[in-house]
């Protein structure tokens, strides 16, 4: 082939061409990464071959350690903009434990001056294929429908608590919505420079670039909670300050692309604002740009014209730009003090729950009353907390406001609305489902749709799949395993729920306290004593779990047939969640155990009133059969 040459590859509508970088389905370009395309090249090149996941590991990140999820992102985001669907894989086929194929027939298209040349890549093979698995989770695939064991009031019983464990976990899921390692776009955001001696800027600006950021559908996030463990793991305290050198050693071990940072500096009676973004791998600069800022009022406009600027030197095109670009004023605030104390609820969130998050939101939207994600929060605090009136009464706020808020938050807002303060559904559910279209690496429209929509519409199978996606976008998240394993369990699918615990210890998450839900509910499913006995034994300790592992043995007792036991533990788990000042849970506990009361309580009774009839029917029976003597 003449070195003029030039190599195309065809597929169905699709066209690939290596040296633009190029994707186009009719003629008509196809939006992707450049990973994402790297990955297709790959397998295009080697379609109706397997290609095992290390092999595409290495030659896309030939010096880098990253994790295994960034791949499995990549193979979605391809499916994506290929069309292929879980039910119709046209093009790539998972094979689990061996790799990848394409499927699809290639043509490769030889373009030599004017001279076209078209051959066909064939190859037979005989492949036995599973079915396609997520990625990350490999869970068997389900039935269609749940196979129940137990009688469908314990069930009951037990799915009240259940909802509102989802619904009390929403918080710390809000914590982590940002899946840090899942593709290679993700950006973390280092702590600003500041040199002008006024502390507000240490943690304005950068939520400000945070919150301006992660308004691209393109650009993820590294999570704080995520940046903390990583700093854990290199001997950092989890408080530490991110300098740029600590945040490009953060940015290489979790697989990321780049480090974006920022500073600010006074000129005379003005401002300098810089912003820079490094590729973390290799060092060199990708963008930076300073600019001069009369007035301290002005900074956070500033802030969002260089942010947008910064996402177009990021590859981001200008249509998506423009699209979702909220100014940061009417996203968040115009208040440097409101947005400070906005920043530090949601580091408090992050670190010590409700409790220590909701004096900062308070403060927010006291300076500024119209700031919509600070009510949202409160909300979510509020809720968590056991007070559901004020919780509504803020979430009423925040969706009034909605037009005060990003793209992102105002999906967030909407879908807690219309769940918690209507109990609309239905509409919560549109909402998740256009939220997870418009921001794919979003995990969190997955979560309440697994959590609570889906169970509340008694769409169990949605919950289930639902489920899986959030643990594809957040593989190293307990709560993504715990809220698939309660779907699985409690929609009948034991031996799937033991699966997914296992792979949660398997990741070392065998820690996380939510777990141990889990893991004595599925000892309870299996009647296996010492296992409920170790989960209710670890939770010794956990003030804000022992209650809840009480009540989970109240119901094990009183099923057993052991109520005066099963009465006693009740009320100490009513009494331990008062302790904490949760109001509501501890309500829901009384809830629950006047369901579990009334139900076996009804089975009990009517268990003994048929045991006596058989038993006089056969009494009757033998005494009319006995021979006569």
């Amino acid at each position: 082939m003449a070195v003029s040459s030039k190599v195309l590859y065809e597929f169905g509508p699709f066209r690939v061409d290596p040296d633009k970088q190029m994707l186009f389905r009719d003629g008509a370009p196809v939006p992707v990464t450049p990973k994402t395309f790297e990955t297709l090249l790959i397998l295009v090149r080697h379609s109706r071959e397997v290609v095992s996941k290390d092999d595409l590991m290495k030659e896309l990140w030939p010096d880098s350690f990253v994790e295994e999820s960034n791949l499995s992102q990549n193979i979605f985001m391809l499916r994506k903009a290929l069309g292929d669907t879980p039910e119709d894989k046209r093009y790539i086929v998972t094979l689990p434990g061996k790799g990848y194929r394409f499927v699809a027939e290639v043509r490769t298209v030889v373009q030599d001056g004017e001279d076209v040349v078209i051959t066909n890549r064939s190859c037979m093979q005989m492949v036995l294929e599973q079915p396609d698995t997520p990625p990350v989770v490999s869970v068997p695939a389900l039935p269609a429908r749940a196979t129940r064991k137990l009688n469908w009031k314990y069930w009951a019983a037990l799915c009240a608590g259940f909802v509102l464990l989802a619904l009390g976990i929403l918080v710390f899921v809000k914590t982590q919505q940002s899946c840090s390692t899942c593709i290679e776009d993700s950006v973390v955001i280092a702590d600003f420079t500041n040199t002008t001696g006024d502390p507000v800027f240490d943690d304005a600006l950068r939520q400000g670039l945070a919150v301006q950021l992660e308004q691209s559908p393109y650009l993820q996030l590294v999570s704080d909670r995520r940046i903390q463990q990583t700093l854990l793991s290199m001997g950092q305290p989890a408080d530490a300050k991110l300098t740029p050198e600590l945040a490009r050693e953060v940015c290489e071990r979790t697989g990321s692309a780049a480090v974006v940072g920022g500073s600010i500096a006074t000129l005379g009676s003005q401002y300098v604002l810089g912003l820079k973004a490094v590729n973390c791998h290799t060092g060199d600069e990708i963008a930076e740009q300073q600019t001069q800022i009369a007035r301290k009022e002005d900074v956070l406009n500033s802030l969002s014209e260089q942010s947008s600027l910064l996402r177009g030197k990021l590859k981001e095109s200008l249509a998506s730009i423009q699209k979702f670009d909220v100014p940061l004023e009417q996203a968040t605030t115009s208040s440097l003090n409101a947005l400070r104390a906005y920043s530090l609820g949601l580091q408090a969130m992050a670190a010590t729950g409700e409790k220590g998050a909701i004096p900062f939101f308070e403060r927010a939207v006291q300076i500024d009353p119209k700031f919509a994600a600070a009510y949202a929060y409160l909300a979510l605090e509020y809720g968590s907390s056991g007070s559901s009136e004020l919780a509504t009464e803020n979430i009423r706020k925040a969706y009034e406001l909605r037009d005060r808020a990003s793209d992102r938050e105002r999906f967030f807002i909407s879908a807690y609305y219309f769940g918690r303060a209507t109990g609309n559904q239905e509409k919560a559910r549109q909402i998740c489902e256009e939220w997870a279209q418009t921001y794919p690496r979003d995990p969190q429209p997955h979560y309440f749709l697994e959590g609570f929509i889906f169970p509340t519409l008694a769409n169990y199978d949605g919950a289930i799949e639902a489920g899986r996606r959030a643990l594809e976008l957040v593989p190293d998240s307990a709560v993504s395993y715990m809220l698939l394993g309660e779907d699985l369990l409690y929609f009948g699918h034991l031996s799937e729920s033991q699966e997914v615990l296992r792979l949660a210890k398997e990741r070392n998450l065998k820690k996380n306290p939510r777990l141990l839900i889990l893991e004595f509910d599925l000892a309870f499913s299996q009647g296996n004593a010492d296992g409920m006995q170790r989960a209710v034994s670890a939770s010794q300790g956990k003030p804000e779990l022992m209650d809840w592992l009480l009540d989970r043995q109240a119901f094990a007792l009183a099923h057993a047939g052991q109520m005066q036991k099963a009465r006693t533990l009740s009320a100490q788990s009513v009494e331990l969640a008062q302790q904490q000042g949760d109001v509501e849970r501890a309500a829901a506990f009384r809830t629950r155990t006047a369901l579990w009361k009334h139900s076996l309580g009804t089975f009990n009774r009517q268990s003994r009133m048929r045991i006596r009839r058989l038993e006089s029917r056969g009494t009757a029976k033998s005494n009319t059969e006995r021979p006569l003597r």
